[in-house]
């Protein structure tokens, strides 16, 4: 043998050499935590993105915009990597399946102790990704209900312009649309 060792296996697991597997489980760990602490910053920024919305301030709804798109920027990049981590891991493991793997099926492959840390992982992603899910969920909800509140506001406003001129033979009034400023705002 070439310094390569085998590790011994459960039943129902393969075998797989430690020394390149180590290293790719190690990396995988590392961009996991690094995409766990992306998507925590987002759900902040839902916070901070619903808290701005309810104090109806602008800047702090750019400041979140902005930020927002930095840190997307950042998970697309960990993103690109955890697939090329996966992708290399998934060589290790036999009939994984190359870049299609899913990481739930590759942990439940690998020896203990990777198959404990990865599923670890995966579960702390899970529970973030809903975190983000739900405060983005509801910013977007408060976004579309004060959007309807503005709009049936303002065509509220623009109504008030009518005035009755007079009355037709049925008994209905015939309405006028008197010619103010609220028409420049739609």
């Amino acid at each position: 043998m070439s310094g390569v060792v085998l590790s011994t296996s459960p039943a129902g697991t393969v075998p797989q050499r430690d020394d390149d597997l180590a290293a790719c489980v190690q990396a995988l760990l590392e961009v996991l935590s690094l995409v766990h602490s992306r998507l925590k910053r987002l759900a902040e920024l839902a916070r901070d993105k619903l808290s701005a919305l309810r104090r109806a301030d602008t800047a702090g709804l750019q400041r979140c915009a902005d930020d927002e798109a930095v840190v997307l920027e950042a998970l697309f990049a960990a993103e690109r990597e955890r697939a090329a981590v996966l992708a290399r891991l998934a060589q290790h493991v036999p009939g994984a399946g190359g870049r299609g793997a899913r990481l739930s099926e590759l942990a439940g492959q690998l020896a203990e102790p990777f198959s404990s840390q990865i599923r670890a992982k995966i579960e702390g992603l899970r529970e973030a990704s809903t975190r983000l899910q739900r405060g983005n969920r509801i910013a977007g909800e408060v976004a579309r209900n004060l959007h309807a509140h503005l709009r049936a506001m303002l065509t509220d406003v623009a109504r008030a312009n009518r005035q009755t001129v007079g009355y037709r033979p049925d008994g209905r009034g015939e309405e006028q649309i008197s010619r103010t400023w609220i028409d420049a705002l739609g």
